[in-house]
């Protein structure tokens, strides 16, 4: 998430599902090392501040990740917002339908 915020050096942009897989990447990582709250914490700390967070959890069940359904269940368990929340349950429950 920090190459994302600081930008290529080559000065290429991430595509929207690039910087989607990156952030389930991220959080992924982080929650090998703490718990999923902590985890979830940290990650949003990183997410730019205009990011509509309901509408990327829309996007992010389609994401094709190895621990895209653990991510979206943290963030459906831990996210401060509720409605965030909620979206991230939602997308989760597609993304193990799918």
């Amino acid at each position: 998430m920090w190459l994302v915020s600081a930008g290529d050096p080559a000065g290429r942009e991430l595509t929207r599902d690039e910087y989607l897989w990156v952030f389930v990447d991220t959080v992924a990582g982080m929650m090998e090392a703490t718990d999923a709250a902590e985890a979830v914490v940290e990650a949003l700390g990183d997410v730019p501040a205009d990011d509509d967070m309901a509408a990327m959890m829309d996007e992010l069940w389609r994401i094709e990740h190895p621990d895209l359904v653990e991510v979206l269940e943290a963030l459906g368990d831990h996210h401060p917002d509720r409605a965030v929340a909620k979206s991230a349950r939602t997308a989760a429950y597609k993304a193990r339908s799918a």
